[in-house]
């Protein structure tokens, strides 16, 4: 099942020590935390392999959005908070 969360970054009143347990990012707006898929709540990015262009080019916009959510939770910190289950159970 994945559930849909709301991530926050913060130093103060965890729930969870996360940095400790088994975290990757699958995609910009998709979290596995101990083999549980979490979305992020509010948050749409482009599909792992999506492209985009921009003036003409293209980019691999998947993977940047990747590599923006594994920078920006690198060495943090997450608490994250069950937020609501939508249809597909996630």
């Amino acid at each position: 099942m994945t559930l849909k969360c709301l991530i926050l970054l913060t130093s103060l009143f965890f729930y969870q020590n996360l940095s400790a347990q088994n975290v990757s990012v699958i995609d910009g707006d998709t979290l596995k935390i101990n083999n549980k898929k979490i979305r992020l709540f509010g948050i749409d990015t482009p599909e792992i392999n999506q492209l985009c262009s921009k003036k003409e080019l293209q980019y691999n916009c998947g993977i940047e959005a990747k590599e923006f959510l594994v920078a920006l939770i690198k060495g943090k910190q997450i608490k994250c908070l069950e937020k609501n289950i939508k249809k597909y159970g996630r």
